[in-house]
């Protein structure tokens, strides 16, 4: 059985963009109160459309300029325990996906180098 050698493969780490480069613009700061009626009740029906559909539980926040929401819909494990928006979840490796795309972006900015 053949091995990879350490040696073979390069191990640099990212660096960072010189001084000279604009700084990262953060979110501005976003609302605080609730998203309308309208808004709010047509998010909740997709969740309570992803259980009609099959899904045994749905949670979703939304965050916006506008206001915020958070629903829930279907039943929490096999407890029967009905989903609460607060209710805690794994989101897996989602998050993975998201750096990524945040890394690939600073590098197109020219706010990260990649090699």
């Amino acid at each position: 059985m053949a091995t990879a050698s350490a040696s073979r493969v390069p191990s640099r780490a990212p660096t960072v963009a010189p001084a000279t480069t604009a700084p990262i613009a953060y979110l501005p700061a976003l609302s605080a109160k609730s998203l309308d009626q309208a808004s709010s009740a047509a998010l909740q029906k997709v969740l309570d459309d992803l259980v009609k559909a099959g899904a045994p539980d749905a949670i979703a926040a939304v965050i916006t300029a506008d206001g915020q929401w958070s629903g829930a819909a279907g039943i929490d494990g096999p407890g029967g325990r009905v989903a609460k928006p607060g209710d805690a979840f794994n989101i897996a490796s989602t998050s993975k996906t998201v750096l990524a795309a945040l890394v690939l972006r600073l590098a197109q900015d020219g706010k990260l180098n990649l090699d």
